[in-house]
This record gives structure tokens, C-alpha cells and sequence, in this order.
């Protein structure tokens, strides 16, 4: 059994013939012969984890509303000198 890709395979994504095999025999002192058919078959789920995806772009999301939302707070609090006291630390 290889790990790679069978040279016969095109399309990893459709079922493809990669090869016929015979392997001969004896039964009762008479020749025979099994014979098959080795077939690339694609594995179920192929292609990017979809919840993972929608995971990642839910978590991007999340982490741009906070940066809008911290930046919004920290802008309207005002930065300029008032009559209370000096400037406010940007952070």
C-alpha cells in the first residue's frame, strides 16, 4: 500500500480504475487464478473543514467588533485638556 497519489489518478476527487491484478493458484493440484480490480476511491469530507472556517471568521469578527468597540470608548471620552485636569492616557 503507497501513501502518495497513484500516477493514474487525474482527479483525486472522482472514483478512478488505477489497475487490474491476478494472483495464481492451486486448488485440488489445478491451476486458478483470483483476479481484481484496484480502484481509487476519494475519502468522504474531502476538502476545508467547513466549521473550522466558520469558526475562524466568527472569531475574526468578534475580535474586530471589540477593537470598534474599545476604540469608540476611548474616543468618546475626550482627549483635549479641559478645566477638570490634564489630558487623559490614550492607554
Amino acid at each position: 500500500m503507497g501513501r502518495g497519489t497513484p500516477p493514474a489518478v487525474t482527479h483525486e476527487s472522482k472514483q478512478t480504475k488505477v489497475d487490474d491484478w491476478t494472483v495464481p493458484i492451486a486448488v485440488d493440484g489445478r491451476p486458478a487464478q483470483l483476479t481484481g480490480t484496484l480502484w481509487w476511491t476519494p475519502q468522504p469530507g474531502g476538502g476545508p473543514p467547513a466549521g473550522a472556517i466558520a469558526g475562524l471568521a466568527a472569531l475574526v469578527l468578534a475580535g474586530a467588533g471589540v477593537v470598534v468597540v474599545v476604540r469608540r470608548r476611548r474616543r468618546g471620552g475626550g482627549g483635549a485638556p479641559s478645566a477638570d485636569g490634564p489630558a487623559r492616557e490614550a492607554w
